[in-house]
């Protein structure tokens, strides 16, 4: 349960918040359990943390393949390299911002506001990557912009 005036969690039994002492009427003042807003914005964190986590896997994997091919030419050999080291840069962006996609949906999950500044501050992060790629921009905006309005939809019963 959760005070309607701070937002603050309740225990079942309570008269007044502990936070802001605000009184609880239990006939209609009381909100049970995680709102939906919230539920729905951790599980889209917990997806885009997901999918970045199996992209940054497949960028080091093709990094492999890249690095196990015989290069003929100078030519060849410099873009192997350029090509390797871009696969594990984009890899490791995309694994860090993949885990903390998922502390994200934690911290959501558990309705704390760190999870809800988080999750605004990666979907931002979200947007202004996927601006300059002309592919796929709006895979990564979509998500980006839907995670920010759940969240600041849900943003009171944050604590």
């Amino acid at each position: 349960m959760f005070c309607p005036n701070c937002g603050g969690e309740l225990p079942s039994d309570a008269n007044y918040c502990p936070m802001c002492n605000t009184v609880i009427k239990p006939s209609h003042s009381i909100t049970l359990g995680r709102p939906g807003v919230i539920t729905a914005a951790s599980i889209l964190s917990g997806i885009m943390g997901g999918c970045s986590i199996i992209g940054a896997i497949a960028c080091f994997l093709t990094a492999g393949v890249v690095r196990s091919e015989t290069p003929n030419t100078p030519e060849q050999l410099l873009g192997m390299m350029v090509t390797l080291e871009l696969m594990i840069a984009i890899g490791v962006v995309l694994l860090i911002f993949g885990v903390l996609c998922l502390l994200s949906c934690n911290r959501l999950w558990k309705c704390r506001r760190s999870g809800g500044i988080l999750g605004i501050a990666l979907g931002v992060l979200g947007i202004v990557i996927s601006v300059p790629l002309s592919i796929g921009s709006a895979i990564g905006i979509i998500p980006s912009i839907a995670l920010i309005v759940l969240i600041l939809m849900g943003w009171r019963s944050l604590n």
